[in-house]
């Protein structure tokens, strides 16, 4: 048995850990049993970890964290308790100890334990605290912001870049081509968004690449129309009647005449549909759909949900987020209106 005994007389903590590493030789019929302990000041013993090997274990780490529910219940502590209010909750000496039994008819049984680290951390937790798993929340709260931006851009230019080729052929061409691409608009349209990218992204993965390419697929379908709308009013004008005569061809017509007459229309578009698209990933990721690997606004509430925060009302891992996605919406739909007042006419007419 190893012991080591060290003064703590400061604040409950909220958090430690312990942590070592050991390696077994013995024969196959062994038992070995292995137990790192902790005695309170007032000489009470828990058991903070156990293992039992039998035979030889090449190497293996034993790790203790104050955030694992398998301590927990082996303090007989509920989910939401902490361990360290219930080890540290008084002032004194604290003594580790580890002991090592073995069983072996056949033979010498052999253990070596690496040097035991034991920490107890600070109250200091960032701005917002932490979660569940000891993360920093406002850390999260960050790098959410950039890939909030990044997938609602991204979705906003494909979804845009699509409506704008599909609205602008549909409406110049005419004709057949004109009947096809709107009807698939319409069934698309038809088609309940939510349950689509639920299904696909069950299917096709969790990852940012994925959700962005899905979201842009299922939101082209309204620019497609507005800019069909636009370019039927536009092939009529004189300067493409004058275009065509002068032997421009359809594409030219379209790339130099019609697209620079819509961008007004498109760049207000493109700039109102980004929040759609931020608030859709952050749906799917409250949902559980989003990428494990990635801190999301929506996958911070989707922990928050799903490891109590809701039921202690932990509002530094509830609210923030929350804000975060309403005054990016808010801040897009600003811009958004401010665009199409600036680039189209109609509106500075009005004003």
């Amino acid at each position: 048995m190893l012991s080591h005994a060290t003064s703590y007389r400061y604040k409950t903590p909220n958090t430690f850990s312990a942590r070592f590493e050991y390696a077994v030789e013995a024969p196959e019929s062994a038992e070995t049993s292995i137990m790192l302990e902790l005695v309170t000041p007032s000489g009470k013993a828990r058991d903070l970890w156990d293992a039992t090997a039998t035979g030889s274990v090449d190497y293996a780490n034993a790790i203790v964290d104050a955030r694992d529910l398998d301590l927990k219940l082996r303090l007989g502590l509920s989910f939401f308790d902490e361990p360290s209010q219930v080890l540290f909750g008084e002032k004194g000496d604290y003594t580790i100890r580890l002991s090592v039994s073995a069983v072996s008819p056949d033979g010498p049984v052999k253990v070596k334990i690496g040097p035991v680290a034991f920490e107890v951390l600070g109250m200091v937790h960032g701005v917002l605290g932490v979660d569940h798993m000891g993360s920093d929340l406002w850390s999260q709260l960050i790098y959410g912001t950039r890939i909030a931006l990044a997938i609602g851009l991204s979705t906003a230019f494909i979804a845009v870049a699509i409506g704008t080729t599909v609205g602008i052929v549909a409406g110049y061409v005419g004709g057949a081509v004109d009947e096809f691409l709107m009807r698939v608009v319409d069934v698309l349209l038809a088609i309940p968004s939510l349950p689509i990218l639920i299904i696909l992204g069950a299917l096709f993965g969790k990852s940012v690449a994925n959700i962005v390419i899905l979201l842009a697929l299922l939101s082209w379908m309204g620019i497609a129309r507005l800019v069909r709308s636009q370019t039927l009013s536009l092939k009529e004008r004189t300067f493409v009647e004058a275009a065509r005569a002068s032997g421009a061809s359809s594409q030219y017509v379209m790339l130099h005449h019609i697209l620079p007459n819509v961008m007004p229309l498109i760049f207000a578009n493109l700039v109102l549909r980004i929040p759609g698209a931020i608030l859709t990933e952050a749906s799917l990721s409250f949902l559980g759909l989003g990428d494990p690997r990635v801190a999301t606004w929506g996958r911070i509430l989707q922990n928050a949900r799903q490891f109590g925060a809701f039921t202690i009302m932990a509002w530094w891992w509830l609210i923030p987020p929350g804000l975060a996605l309403t005054f990016m919406s808010l801040a897009f739909v600003f811009i958004g209106n401010s665009v199409n007042e600036i680039l189209n006419p109609r509106y500075r007419e009005r004003s």
